[in-house]
């Protein structure tokens, strides 16, 4: 029982021996450790801030700071954390180092020098490899000083974990605004001349001279308000950002339905007054045309917008478009398909052929797919959709002459983002402001009530002003040519229609592309001027349209991306410097005779150096008499205070840094220099009156070896 009980008692001993031993050598890095802690934390801000803000917009901090400005900031204090750790570790090897055996004394201050600069770090490897030190020690060194250097890169390589590249960013508090019209006319664009006859407004005569002159001029194009230069506007999977009424236009090539030339020369084509004669002079011919002679070219869509169609015209032009150019003998001559007279005359066969075609203009609703991106507007046709007369709206009008032209949206968008087709429209949202209109088409009984958002209307009576306008003034002329007029055609009052002759260079593809850019710049006009959905035409509507689409504006903006290649040296860096610390921890526990003094000075003062024999004042001392030895003696009991009872069987630090904090010293040169011990008081008149000459100082201190 007794053996039992002693037995326990004696483990319990070395339990609590052993815990309090840790606990004692931890208590001498204490500071290492918790700067080891400060370096895992800020390794780890630094790693969750990049995570964090991968793939995100560059955040806008107080006082204009930035994640690039934040991270250096870390990655600084992360390097000083890991080289104020490293470098009480190097301090602390040269004790070790120096005790495994003998070593130069110079590798004193190798060490020294390392822990106080990347250079001397790199002196320290140098000479570790040279000296070969490759022992635990020289390992711990090799790795410690190896930390120092590599902690050189912390900062930039940190910096180029954060990758920015510029990227759009969602303005909140902005919208774009491109023109959209549901109805047109917006405002007074025509005004009555007689009795069921109507005129428009110069504004819109200007527009329509200049689509056909200039279709690709500033002013033909619409405004949109996007104050970035990249805005976007949502389709909803549709693929249409936006509709408008507009003016459409459809051509078919009628140069087979040309008459041969008869005995004067004249070539026509089945519509009134279409002649033309290169004999005469008489180079293009355009004109109204009621299509008759042409419904065997008729597609069912053509026909379809004929029926609506605000013009109807044909073109007959001399052009040397269809010809062929043969130089074989040096000479150009022409081959064309086509006579221009009855003449066997080779001079009429090289001056060309003809060309001819027939198109209308017709309300329509077109819709189109946006992009606005560097402050150029890419807008595409997505499709088109004639405008036909609404029986039941002009019912509930009582207008029966001049109803509007409507174009019914399917799908049509609204609500946020909700799909109506023609189906459900009826049973969207009944919200305030919103108005409706009955919807039914030709040869059909069927009536359904449709939000406005969703049909696209022009004015009747607006539809027959711009009618007549392109048949009396706009699309009517007959040139001439001749050598005199040095390449230019002679359409006098219809000057503009010039361009479609194209330097007699014309085809049909060349007509039914400009038609159609007549088409765009006269549809632009009407988005510029038409009325928004749910506005009442009238006198105030003009005050706010409301006649566009809304879309979202993105400016530039940094993003910023984690690479994460880049943060792994100072993972490693870190965990050295971890692994650094507990080797060096645990040396210290295994050898308690080992002295921790790290990167300390104080102990080289208050130890010196001895001789082969040990300190001076001991046995086989190199004394220098016998007043040498009182003074060592006090010394060795001094210095006998340093070791803690029941402590490490070493000089303890604190205890050292304790003593000099009492002590008053002074250094003195000459040809024994060092620093004499003047005592602890703190205003000790020999210690300001002590010499740097040697040989004076002995006599009011102890020099300390």
């Amino acid at each position: 029982m007794k053996a039992n009980l002693f037995f326990s008692s004696s483990c319990a001993s070395r339990i609590l021996a052993g815990s309090g031993h840790t606990r004692h050598v931890l208590r001498y890095w204490g500071l290492e450790i918790f700067t080891l802690f400060v370096a895992i934390c800020l390794l780890a801000a630094i790693i969750w801030l990049l995570a964090h803000y991968d793939g995100h917009y560059m955040p806008k901090w107080p006082f204009e700071i930035n994640l690039n400005s934040a991270i250096a900031l870390l990655s600084t204090f992360l390097r000083a954390a890991i080289v104020a750790a490293v470098a009480e570790i190097i301090g602390q090897i040269k004790w070790t180092w120096f005790a495994e055996q003998t070593r130069p004394l110079q590798h004193l201050q190798d060490f020294d020098a390392a822990s106080r600069s990347i250079l001397g770090s790199t002196k320290l490897l140098a000479m570790l490899m040279w000296n070969l030190g490759f022992s635990s020690t020289g390992f711990l060194a090799i790795g410690a000083a190896t930390v120092t250097i590599a902690s050189l890169a912390v900062g930039p390589v940190t910096q180029q974990a954060v990758r920015t590249v510029t990227c759009p960013m969602l303005e909140d508090n902005i919208v774009a605004r491109i023109p959209a019209a549901n109805y047109v006319p917006g405002s007074s664009a025509y005004y009555r001349v007689g009795a069921g006859s109507y005129e428009i407004e110069v504004d819109m005569k200007s527009a329509m001279i200049q689509g056909i002159t200039d279709p690709g001029s500033q002013d033909s194009n619409v405004q949109v308000f996007c104050p970035s230069g990249n805005c976007t506007w949502a389709d909803y999977g549709t693929g249409v950002t936006h509709a408008s009424i507009g003016m459409c236009s459809k051509c078919i090539d009628t140069t087979s339905f040309v008459s041969e030339p008869n005995t004067v020369g004249n070539l026509s084509l089945p519509d009134d007054g279409a002649i033309i004669n290169i004999l005469a002079g008489k180079y293009m011919w355009m004109g109204h045309s009621n299509l008759t002679a042409y419904t065997k070219l008729f597609s069912d869509d053509f026909a379809a917008a004929a029926a609506v169609s605000m013009a109807n015209f044909s073109m007959l032009m001399i052009s040397t478009s269809p010809c062929t150019s043969d130089n074989s003998t040096g000479i150009s001559k022409l081959t064309c398909p086509h006579r221009l007279s009855q003449s066997d005359d080779s001079y009429f066969s090289d001056l060309g052929d003809y060309v001819a075609a027939s198109c209308i203009l017709y309300p329509c609703m077109k819709e189109y797919h946006a992009r606005y991106v560097n402050n150029t507007l890419t807008e595409t046709l997505v499709r088109t959709t004639t405008a036909v007369s609404n029986p039941a709206e002009n019912a509930a009008s009582g207008y029966s002459v001049y109803g509007n032209y409507t174009a019914r949206q399917s799908p049509c968008v609204i609500d946020n983002g909700t799909w109506y087709d023609s189906t459900n429209q009826s049973q969207a949202l009944d919200i305030p402001g919103r108005i409706w209109t009955n919807f039914s088409t030709s040869g059909s009984d069927e009536v359904s009530r449709v939000p406005n958002e969703c049909l696209y209307k022009m004015d009747g009576i607006f539809s027959s002003a711009i009618s007549t306008f392109l048949k009396v003034s706009l699309l009517s002329a007959s040139c001439r040519y001749d050598s005199m007029q040095s390449g230019h055609l002679n359409c006098y009052d219809s000057w503009w229609l010039t361009p479609l002759w194209a330097d007699m260079n014309a085809t049909v593809t060349s007509l039914t592309s400009a038609v159609d850019d007549f088409a765009w710049a006269v549809t632009n006009k009407l988005r510029m001027t038409g009325l928004g959905p749910d506005v009442v035409p009238g006198a105030d509507a003009l005050l706010n349209r409301r006649a566009e689409a809304l879309g979202e504006v993105w400016a530039s903006s940094t993003c910023t991306y984690f690479d994460r290649e880049y943060i792994a040296l100072p993972i490693i860096l870190v965990g050295l410097c971890g692994i650094l610390l507990g080797w060096i921890i645990l040396k210290n526990y295994n050898d308690p005779e080992q002295p921790v003094w790290k990167g300390s000075v104080l102990p080289l003062l208050f130890f010196g150096l001895h001789d082969t024999m040990g300190p001076k004042g001991t046995a086989g001392g190199a004394g220098n008499g016998a007043g040498d030895q009182p003074r060592d003696g006090g010394r060795i009991a001094r210095n006998l205070t340093f070791f803690k009872e029941n402590g490490r069987t070493a000089p303890e630090l604190y205890r050292i840094q304790q003593e000099s904090g009492r002590m008053r010293v002074r250094f003195h040169g000459g040809t024994d220099p060092g620093f004499l011990d003047l005592g602890t008081g703190r205003s000790d008149p020999e210690a300001a009156n002590a010499s740097l000459v040697p040989g004076q100082g002995d006599s009011r201190g102890t020099k300390m070896r």
